[in-house]
C-alpha cells in the first residue's frame, strides 16, 4: 500500500506511466465488539486460506497490465 506514494510522487514526471495492483489477501474485519484479538484471529485464517488466491490474481492482474501497455501501444 505504500508504493501508491511512489506513483503518487511519479505524477508530476513526465512520460512516467504508473499503475497499482492492490492484493486483496489482507481482509479488513469489522470488530464491533472491540475485540481486536478475535478480528485478527478471523483475518489470520482468512489470509491462510485464500492468500494464495489472491495473490495469484494480482499476479495476473499486474501481467495483464504489462501486456496491455507494452504489447498493444
Amino acid at each position: 500500500m505504500g508504493d501508491a506514494m511512489v506513483g503518487n510522487a511519479m505524477q508530476s514526471c513526465p512520460g512516467i506511466d504508473w499503475y497499482a495492483v492492490r492484493n486483496a489477501s489482507d481482509p479488513q474485519m469489522p470488530n464491533p465488539n472491540g475485540d481486536i484479538k478475535a478480528a485478527e484471529e478471523k483475518a489470520g485464517q482468512i489470509y491462510t486460506e485464500w492468500g494464495p488466491f489472491t495473490t495469484a490474481a494480482s499476479a495476473i492482474a499486474t501481467w495483464a497490465i504489462i501486456d496491455a501497455r507494452f504489447n498493444h501501444h
